[in-house]
């Protein structure tokens, strides 16, 4: 008799199932093989799972998934989901590995990829770290910076980006003199 072949549908409506009950240490397992799985759609529903059970060992898995998204030539579409359902899980303890694969990411694209998950961090993670970029010789990584210090609930924002409004690039220099005008307003 045939063996059967594996339906992507079937496999995801089996990974929803298993997402509805608590995480145990062989629920984990299968979604964590099958974030190496050939479908796309259900290493989404694998991550998912994973990003809604939470913790430590989802962190985990789910940071090493964006990784290997890289290694793929059209892994864009991997990264933004990845992105987006480590953003409901990451702490204060990711801020590290998350903020220099930010500033580590290829182009202004590349770091705009991240920012969902840079965004997701607590102010106090990442504070220092921006102190410094919005220094940077780099443009990218000052207009990163920026990007993310806007994005986030700094209460100093206007002090952050106050070096940003004086920037030898105009596009960053106007970007940060409408963010202090518009929270000098607010």
């Amino acid at each position: 008799m045939p063996v059967p072949k594996p339906n992507p549908k079937q496999l995801c409506d089996d990974l929803r199932a298993l997402g509805r009950q608590a995480p145990s240490p062989e629920g984990r397992a299968l979604a964590v093989l099958n974030l190496t799985n050939k479908w796309e759609g259900v290493q989404v529903c694998a991550a998912t799972i994973l990003a809604q059970w939470g913790g430590r060992p989802s962190v985990s898995a789910l940071r090493a998934w964006l990784l290997r998204s890289y290694e793929r030539e059209a892994g864009w579409s991997l990264r933004g989901q990845a992105t987006k359902l480590l953003a409901r899980c990451v702490t204060a303890e990711d801020a590290e590995w998350i903020v220099d694969l930010y500033f580590a990411a290829p182009g202004v694209i590349g770091k705009h990829e991240l920012l969902p998950l840079v965004v997701a961090l607590p102010v106090g993670a990442v504070r220092a770290r921006f102190r410094e970029e919005v220094q940077s010789t780099d443009r990218d990584k000052r207009q990163a910076t920026m990007k993310a210090i806007i994005r986030m609930p700094f209460p100093d924002r206007t002090e952050l980006l106050a070096p940003l409004t004086h920037d030898p690039d105009p596009d960053i220099q106007g970007v940060a003199r409408w963010a202090v005008t518009e929270r000098m307003e607010q």
